[in-house]
């Protein structure tokens, strides 16, 4: 009887303890993924922006490159 017991209750922590990693490694997963989100949020938002003022910047430039051309006309 004693023996038996013991090993249910040896069968039962093995059990809880496979649970746990499991859910630590979950919760590892789960981080990793959101930083990977984060950081790669950020990369696309600093490269739109970069995007943005270089689109701004030409069309200035490519205004002022025209009204060079008609004042020479």
């Amino acid at each position: 009887m004693w023996i038996k017991q013991k090993q249910h209750i040896k069968k039962l922590f093995q059990q809880n303890c496979t649970k746990n990693e499991s859910g630590s490694i979950t919760l590892f997963v789960l981080i990793g993924l959101l930083f990977f989100t984060i950081v790669s949020i950020n990369v696309y938002t600093n490269n739109s922006n970069k995007i943005q003022s270089q689109q701004r910047e030409l069309s200035k430039t490519r205004s002022g490159i025209s009204n060079f051309r008609r004042r020479d006309e």
